[in-house]
């Protein structure tokens, strides 16, 4: 696998700081369903 990717919604403050002190990347932000979620992507290799 070469690389992780996850969202959260924007809402979720905490999750963003968690995700980005373990080394995640925001990929980009857009409107999904009707929710507003964050992208985020972790290379592996």
């Amino acid at each position: 696998m070469p690389a992780l990717t996850l969202f959260t919604n924007e809402k979720m403050h905490e999750n963003i700081a968690i995700y980005t002190k373990a080394g995640f990347l925001e990929t980009r932000r857009m409107t999904d369903n009707g929710f507003n979620r964050v992208y985020f992507r972790k290379d592996l290799g």
